[in-house]
């Protein structure tokens, strides 16, 4: 779980039992459980965004060419539902990127003779 959220949550325990146990109204659950909701729906929200990835990026990271990249990304999303496509380029998430990697005979720079 994100370092932000944990976080979020134990501020939230500290503030409905102060003194580590007790009592507590529904109202409060709820707003505290409120609170440790949109913490986590931001910082989600945060993270999706900055970890996708075009095409280009996957296939700068893979070293491969783009338009291997972008076969492969469709590819995938077909399959697995992987990326997205959004106007004309592909879009994939970074922790996706186990499930995108590449047969190593479409790696650049690499022979498959001997």
């Amino acid at each position: 779980m994100n370092e932000i959220v944990t976080r979020q949550i134990q501020q939230a325990l500290d503030a409905l039992f102060p003194h580590g146990e007790g009592r507590v109204g529904r109202g409060r659950v709820a707003h505290q459980i409120e609170q440790v909701a949109q913490r986590a729906y931001t910082v989600g929200r945060s993270d999706a965004l900055l970890g996708l990835m075009t095409a280009e990026d996957v296939a700068e990271h893979f070293q491969i060419s783009a338009r291997r990249a972008r076969a492969l990304i469709a590819n995938r999303h077909e399959r697995f539902s992987i990326g997205m496509r959004f106007g004309s380029s592909w879009l994939v998430h970074r922790d996706d990127l186990d499930s995108l990697a590449p047969d190593e005979k479409y790696r650049a720079g690499e022979s498959t003779e001997e």
